[in-house]
């Protein structure tokens, strides 16, 4: 897992964690002049089962700190278990993470080829979310974008 910071946007601190279903990297940036945020970013194999995901996601954000910083967590959710058409796709997810850490889903459109919503983004408030189709891979980029100042 990479994570490419803008000129201009420094990096404060980063944490990954990893298992065989399950990876995050969690980085705090902080562009001069603006509050810190936090980014986390998710892989979750479609292998997993929905208890790793819940282990894995209490982990990781165990280590966030909501209080100083802004947080997005944007991720590749191909979980089979809670990506089903007939359940909504993501709202079990949507749910967990809703209740666990008061963060909103704000990716609301087909994300892949394969008409699925795999790639998702997590956050409190953000001033627009955007996606775009690349000539590399299968999964729209996610675009987040804040007005922090």
């Amino acid at each position: 897992m990479m994570c490419y910071v803008k000129d201009g946007v420094q990096l404060l601190e980063s944490t990954k964690f990893s298992t065989t279903w399950f990876e995050a990297l969690v980085v705090t940036v902080v562009k001069p002049g603006c509050v810190p945020v936090q980014v986390i970013g998710v892989y979750v194999s479609p292998q997993v089962i929905w208890q790793e995901v819940v282990q894995g996601l209490g982990r990781v954000m165990s280590q966030v700190d909501f209080c100083l910083t802004e947080t997005v967590m944007l991720g590749d959710f191909n979980m089979k278990s809670v990506t089903k058409k007939q359940d909504g796709y993501n709202h079990r997810l949507e749910k967990f993470v809703q209740e666990s850490w008061n963060l909103r889903q704000h990716v609301r459109e087909v994300i892949t080829t394969e008409k699925s919503m795999l790639d998702l983004c997590f956050a409190k408030q953000v001033a627009a979310v955007t996606t775009v189709w690349n000539h590399w891979s299968d999964h729209r980029i996610v675009a987040v974008g804040w007005n922090l100042l």
